[in-house]
């Protein structure tokens, strides 16, 4: 795992992660419950707060 971690650091990919504050891209995914949910729907009620969750280990 800590060869893996640092072979992704070394690959620059740190310098090109969002970061808290960062506008998301819009975007468009099927939810759990069915409809899909689209990033510019959700703007228009307000602020959105993204978080993301790795799954399963």
């Amino acid at each position: 795992m800590n060869a893996g971690t640092e072979s992704l650091r070394a690959s620059g990919i740190l310098e090109r992660v969002r970061r808290a504050g960062d506008r998301a891209p819009l975007f468009a995914r099927p939810s759990v419950a069915g409809p899909t949910v689209r990033l510019k729907t959700l703007l228009k009620r307000g602020p959105v707060v993204l978080s993301f969750f790795r799954g399963r280990w």
